[in-house]
């Protein structure tokens, strides 16, 4: 048997990069969205500062500002 086979896989990551510019992981991101109520992708910018270099991330960024909103309000 292979290592894989006699140990469980890890879990990834879930304190992904959202944005490499900035410096700026997935749970300092939502964090600031949340408390700042940074509900566009223009306020989670100004809170952040995630999506002001390249501009690579822009979709995981507005992906992660929706999902903020949709655990706020509900």
């Amino acid at each position: 048997m292979t290592a894989t086979q006699d140990q469980p896989v890890a879990a990834a990551p879930r304190d992904k990069a959202v944005c490499l510019c900035g410096n700026v992981r997935t749970s300092e991101f939502m964090a600031k969205v949340t408390e700042h109520q940074a509900f566009t992708v223009d306020h989670a910018r100004e809170v952040t500062g995630a999506n002001t270099g390249c501009g690579a991330c822009y979709e995981t960024v507005e992906m992660l500002v929706a999902k903020a909103k949709a655990e706020a309000s509900a």
